[in-house]
């Protein structure tokens, strides 16, 4: 038997004994495409309206986000509510199905964190996605006073990012932008830190004990910032 004969025998044992070996190319079929994955990952942190989506996955054409949340729906990885929404719109939540997907996320997450530096883009789409799950969370009774506004500071390498999340009348705008010396509150952290702390692998007082997040505000605010956000699954402990 040659090399090349042993091998390609091996390969078929390994097909036809590896458990997972075809459920990947299956999974793959269903949740391979560019965004399907980028929607379960919005609706872990709570479910959402279409407008609300299509915000956070601004670069996802309004049709093919449409396209995907039907493919999602057909297979069962996502649900809606009809009617439950602001203005009666639908809502999408995860069912139990999809989230089963988190464990695999997370697993993708950290994969791409130690093996993959960010580029400038990623790091500001990620940065986008991140403060608009924040912002989507944001409980505006929680906040010290109606009109409020919460600016981030990101030092990510040699550059500097913004971003800010306002509430104003029970409505809640987040986005990046320019620093701005009107906010009520101002959060000092680098990217990968502020995510480990939303997702719960890191705690915040620790962080701020460790210095590795500040505030620049009124000290109530700085000690009340983790409890205006209803927290993802799992609950983080900040």
């Amino acid at each position: 038997m040659t090399a090349i004969t042993a091998d390609r025998e091996y390969s078929r044992e390994y097909r036809a004994s590896a458990p997972d070996y075809w459920s990947v190319s299956f999974g793959l079929r269903m949740l391979g495409d560019r965004w399907s994955m980028l929607i379960v990952r919005e609706l872990l942190t709570g479910e959402a309206g279409f407008n609300a989506l299509s915000r956070s996955l601004a670069e996802c054409s309004r049709t093919l986000l449409s396209n995907r949340l039907k493919h999602l729906q057909y297979h069962g990885i996502i649900e809606q509510d009809v009617g439950t929404g602001p203005h009666g719109s639908r809502l999408y939540r995860l069912t139990q199905v999809g989230k089963g997907l988190q464990a695999t996320l997370e697993a993708l997450g950290g994969w791409s964190k130690n093996w993959y530096a960010p580029y400038e883009n990623d790091v500001r789409s990620g940065l986008k996605t991140l403060v608009g799950q924040m912002g989507r969370s944001l409980v505006p009774e929680k906040l010290p006073k109606a009109t409020f506004r919460i600016e981030f500071e990101f030092k990510e390498k040699s550059r500097v990012h913004h971003a800010h999340i306002m509430t104003s009348r029970g409505r809640t705008v987040s986005h990046l932008g320019q620093p701005n010396d009107s906010a009520d509150l101002l959060v000092h952290v680098e990217p990968s830190m502020l995510h480990d702390l939303w997702w719960g692998i890191k705690n915040c007082e620790t962080a701020r004990q460790r210095g590795d997040i500040g505030f620049t505000g009124i000290d109530t605010y700085s000690d009340e910032f983790s409890s205006w956000f209803n927290a993802p699954a799992p609950a983080p402990e900040f």
